[in-house]
């Protein structure tokens, strides 16, 4: 359930970082209930990685009609520049089209530019992210209102964000095998 006091779209409120080396862009279909029936709707969210592997959801939103003020609502909150955009998951080519347009209005030449080569994994880690979202939608069932969806939604995608924060964190505190050495070393 819905808490009224608290806003349901925070992830699409915070603060943004200046600069990301890649964002990547997904459609989820959700069920919402409408007047008599239910129907499903496109969910657009994206999230974003720095340099340093870092990375966080900058956004999310239903329906295409959303999709374009919520990529400028980002420069609103800080970011200026995008270096790689990867849209991704788009299931229908009218909803392919709307986000193709609408990431190429807001970061002119980022779904152009080439992949970087420092961010490999992060592909990986959004196709996770959206196999996550997918099984726990499913799980789910349909949602009352399109706010109940973004409420689900914005807390599934802080908790992937603390999942894949802890993870990267992990990887910098593994110890590394020296390759000369038959035991393993703290990198320092």
């Amino acid at each position: 359930m819905t808490d009224p006091g608290r806003e349901p779209t925070s992830v699409s409120s915070r603060p943004l970082c200046r600069r990301y080396a890649l964002a990547i862009a997904e459609v989820t279909f959700v069920r919402v209930r409408d007047a008599s029936d239910i129907r499903e709707h496109p969910l657009f969210w994206v999230f974003g990685w720095l340099a340093d592997g870092e990375c966080e959801p900058l956004g999310l939103c239903i329906g295409a009609h959303a999709l374009p003020p919520m990529l400028a609502g980002f420069k609103s909150r800080g970011l200026e520049r995008v270096w790689h955009v990867e849209a991704l998951g788009a299931e229908s080519a009218q909803d392919a089209e709307v986000a193709t347009l609408a990431i190429d209005r807001s970061f002119p030449g980022a779904l152009s530019s080439s992949r970087p080569h420092m961010l490999p994994s992060a592909v990986v880690a959004a196709s996770h992210v959206r196999d996550g979202l997918l099984r726990a939608v499913r799980r789910h069932g349909h949602f009352e209102n399109e706010a109940a969806a973004l409420d689900f939604f914005a807390l599934a995608l802080r908790r992937a964000e603390i999942r894949l924060d802890r993870e990267r964190q992990m990887a910098k505190e593994r110890p590394r095998l020296d390759s000369g050495a038959r035991t393993a070393t703290l990198a320092g």
